[in-house]
C-alpha cells in the first residue's frame, strides 16, 4: 500500500497540467522523474538508518551512497524540467536557461510572472542549493577537488563528507551558534559533536527539520549552511520532504489552461 508523502501534492499538480497540448510531454516527463525520486528516497524514509547499518555495515553504506546520489542528480532533472516549463508557458515566455533564470527573473526582473516567484524564495533557493552539490561534488567532484568520501550514518540523517577542507574558524564558530541555539530552542534531541565538519552537516539536517514548519528560523541556518560551502551530500527523510515540497511549489507557477 502506498504511503502518502511529499510528492503526491507535485504528482497531483503535475496531472492537473497534462492535458494541455504545449506541456503534454514535459507532464509525463515530470511524473516519470517524481516516480524515479521517490523509489530512490525509499530507504530515507525508514525510522532508524543505524539498524541496517549495523547489521551489514558496507552493504549499507554503499545502498545509501547509491540512493543519496540518485536523489540529487534526480532532484536536479527535476528542478530543470520544471525550471523549464516554467519558462515556456510564462507569458512573455522567458529564455529557457533552466533553474538560474527563473531564480534571476524572481530577484531581478519586474515580468509578470516575478512575484509568484519571490513567494517562492525559499523553495527555489534550496533547489538551487542541492543542484549545486549535485555539480560539486556528485558529478563533477574530481574536477571541483571534493575527493573525500567519508560518511556518517545518524539514526535519521545520511552524510558523505567529500570537501576534503574545513570551514574557516569564524564561520566553524557561527555554525555551532546557529545550531546549539536551535537545539536548545526546540529541544532536539541532538549531540552536536566537536567537529566543525560535523556542526555545518547537522546545522544542515536541523534546518531541513525547520525549514516547513519554522522558516523564519530555519533561514538563518540555511545561510549558514551555503556559506560554509561543504557541500556535504546530506540526506533525511526531512530533506526528502521538502524536495516534494519546492517542487510541488514551483509546478503551481505553470498555469493549469492556455
Amino acid at each position: 500500500m502506498h504511503q502518502p508523502d511529499s510528492f503526491d501534492r507535485a504528482v497531483a499538480l503535475v496531472v492537473r497540467r497534462s492535458d494541455r497540448t504545449p506541456t503534454a510531454d514535459a507532464a509525463k516527463s515530470l511524473l516519470f522523474g517524481i516516480g524515479s525520486l521517490r523509489t530512490a528516497g525509499v530507504m530515507f524514509r525508514a525510522a532508524n538508518y543505524q539498524v541496517a547499518y549495523n547489521a551489514q555495515p558496507l552493504e549499507t553504506l554503499q545502498a545509501l551512497i547509491t540512493s543519496a546520489e540518485s536523489v540529487y542528480q534526480h532532484t536536479h532533472s527535476l528542478s530543470e524540467g520544471v525550471a523549464h516549463l516554467i519558462a515556456t508557458t510564462a507569458n512573455p515566455p522567458l529564455p529557457t536557461g533552466g533553474l538560474q533564470v527563473v531564480v534571476e527573473t524572481a530577484e531581478k526582473t519586474n515580468h509578470p510572472i516575478a512575484p509568484a516567484l519571490r513567494a517562492r524564495r525559499r523553495e527555489l533557493q534550496l533547489l538551487k542549493w542541492l543542484g549545486t552539490v549535485r555539480n560539486k561534488a556528485i558529478q563533477h567532484r574530481a574536477e571541483n577537488g571534493y575527493i573525500d568520501n567519508n560518511a556518517m550514518v545518524a539514526r535519521d540523517v545520511f552524510v558523505l563528507f567529500r570537501k576534503p577542507t574545513e570551514p574557516p574558524l569564524a564561520l566553524a564558530k557561527k555554525t555551532r551558534s546557529c545550531l546549539t541555539g536551535l537545539i536548545k530552542t526546540f529541544s532536539i534531541p541532538l549531540d552536536p559533536g566537536t567537529g566543525s565538519r560535523e556542526s555545518v552537516a547537522y546545522l544542515d539536517a536541523v534546518s531541513h527539520g525547520l525549514l516547513q514548519a519554522h522558516p523564519n528560523r530555519a533561514d538563518p541556518a540555511r545561510r549558514i549552511v551555503e556559506e560554509a560551502a561543504q557541500h556535504d551530500v546530506l540526506m533525511s527523510a526531512a530533506a526528502l520532504d521538502n524536495i516534494g515540497w519546492a517542487l510541488a511549489s514551483l509546478i503551481e507557477v505553470v498555469p493549469e489552461h492556455p
